[in-house]
């Protein structure tokens, strides 16, 4: 699988967080909630996290930097950023603060989002013989909209969100067969297992979740991420607009990629036009 490295520190927390062991998510923790942790000594950041040296030197590396101290330089200019949204936010109405975390959203997204496996992604579902769209509870509305759309453009396709009829499903496809998962965790057990049935099979499996690391990106062929920021408690409610824009930049790449893509998309529109006024 193929991974685009983060620019963003923060948002390589975020994404990154799930695959952190319990000493590093205290240092993680610490991180997020304090802005002055760019003027802190490694010996502080251990004292107020409760963390130790090796650690943080674990932490820093995991995060892609050479130590303490790299991290903190290119920690800097997010924390400005972070700094200068949240004056912005308290100083705007509520619309505008809920505009200003979907605006963060995308663009966060956009840290984490590559153009290859976006195309790698497109390529794929082109070539299927047959695409099968896995998602439950709020990611179940995402799997309908995604078989609609490819239904536009005339390629076969079913969303199933009952996780009984993924499993069999997953159990008949071959590797002519593509399996979108979806997920926002990126670890719901049920998800996983109709993957793993699918790999078994041989089809190739593109996985939509909001880590760059998680369980599902693992059994993935091609996996694409969203940058949400929201706690466990919010995650079924959360804005699903950054989720809907890695869909249009797919469904986008895969117009540009066929020869046919204005024609197919005309006949499909021709055949409900008589449902308008």
């Amino acid at each position: 699988m193929q991974v685009k490295q983060i620019d963003g520190s923060l948002v390589r927390i975020k994404s990154l967080y799930p695959q952190f062991t319990g000493k590093e998510k205290l240092i993680a923790d610490h991180v997020l909630t304090h802005d002055d942790i760019n003027y802190q000594t490694i010996t502080q950041v251990v004292n107020a996290s409760g963390s130790s040296y090796g650690s943080v030197d674990r932490f820093c590396k995991k995060m892609g930097y050479s130590g303490f101290q790299d991290f903190k330089i290119h920690l800097t200019e997010d924390l400005a950023l972070r700094k200068a949204n949240r004056k912005s936010d308290s100083s705007s109405n509520f619309s505008g603060r809920i505009a200003s975390r979907v605006i963060e959203d995308i663009k966060n997204t956009l840290q984490v989002s590559s153009e290859t496996l976006i195309e790698e992604a497109a390529q794929a579902i082109l070539k299927a013989r047959y695409v099968m769209i896995a998602g439950l509870s709020s990611s179940a509305g995402t799997a309908s909209g995604i078989e609609y759309r490819l239904n536009r453009f005339g390629i076969r396709a079913t969303s199933i969100v009952d996780n009984h009829i993924q499993r069999h499903q997953a159990a008949t496809l071959g590797k002519e067969d593509v399996v979108v998962l979806i997920s926002f965790s990126g670890s719901t057990k049920e998800i996983l297992a109709t993957g793993k049935i699918a790999k078994q099979s041989k089809a190739t499996i593109i996985s939509l979740s909001n880590y760059i690391e998680s369980p599902i990106s693992e059994i993935a062929t091609t996996s694409l991420v969203t940058g949400i920021e929201s706690d466990p408690l919010e995650a079924e409610i959360a804005s699903k607009v950054a989720v809907e824009f890695v869909i249009t930049l797919l469904f986008n790449k895969i117009e540009s990629l066929m020869k046919n893509s204005r024609q197919l998309l005309t006949k499909t529109f021709e055949a409900t036009a008589d449902r308008q006024l």
